[in-house]
């Protein structure tokens, strides 16, 4: 079976939500292509054990990240941690996202502000500063999942 097609070697991959279903799949794709991914997720005892085995053997590293991104002073304490590892991303998938239902006479204002906080304010926090750093080198990626 031949490799890849596109060789992310030597490029970092963040992506949110990698702990589970369409995140997890992105995070491996990127991983089978070379990238080095940093997945972010919230704190799931026993899913670090299971996500590190599960990239064994892939051409990238993968490094499992916990953040309430929910959370805008653990987001920015997350962005600090990158930086002080010297943590340079190339590519940026925001895939994690949150939903309360309920109707709208009956949604509770603490549930709408924890949706907007998770699916909106977390994706605006987490590019702003990577996405500076990758116009002023001129490269890089940013997007958000299907």
């Amino acid at each position: 079976m031949p490799g890849p097609r596109i060789n992310l070697g030597g490029q970092t991959a963040l992506v949110t939500g990698a702990s589970r279903g369409i995140g997890r799949a992105i995070a491996k794709a990127l991983a089978t292509c070379g990238a080095d991914v940093i997945g972010v997720r919230t704190a799931i005892t026993g899913q670090a054990d299971d996500l590190q085995h599960e990239f064994e053997g892939l051409t990238g590293g993968f490094w499992p990240l916990d953040c309430d991104l929910s959370d805008r002073i653990a987001i920015d304490r997350m962005i600090a941690q990158l930086d002080q590892a010297g943590h340079k991303i190339d590519i940026q998938v925001n895939n994690a996202g949150i939903i309360r239902r309920a109707t709208a006479a009956q949604h509770a204002t603490e549930d709408w502000d924890a949706v907007m906080a998770v699916n909106l304010d977390a994706v605006f926090l987490l590019s702003r500063e990577p996405g500076r750093r990758m116009v002023a080198r001129g490269h890089g990626k940013i997007t958000l999942s299907p």
